[in-house]
């Protein structure tokens, strides 16, 4: 993780500790084993995409009574990706989505 201008900041940092704090603390993790036949990269960026999910609203709170702002950089993706600028993380998720269409076809 780089802190620098593309809007990486302490919240970012503080964001991946709690990430790093909820696995010291045995928070219970995705683990799988996929066929490759079903190409297994989407599958397990989806995976890892609820596995965030669930443990951002463990997390979320805490920051936010620390007067952390975590959902900071996504709204701006959000806001870019409205504005018809495509942000590169966006247009990421796009691309899954398209290849998790095409699975198995």
């Amino acid at each position: 993780m780089f802190l620098d201008e593309t809007g990486r900041n302490e919240t970012t940092l503080v964001h991946e500790v709690f990430h790093l704090k909820l696995t010291a603390e045995g928070y219970p993790t995705f683990e799988s084993h996929i066929d490759k036949a079903l190409k297994p990269e989407p599958i397990k960026h989806v995976m890892l995409i609820v596995s965030n999910s669930l443990e951002h609203r463990v997390f979320y709170p805490e920051m936010r009574t620390m007067g952390l702002d975590p959902d900071r950089l996504v709204r701006a993706e959000l806001e870019n990706l409205m504005s018809g600028d495509t942000a590169s993380a966006v247009v990421s998720e796009v691309q899954l989505a398209n290849e998790l269409l095409s699975i198995g076809g």
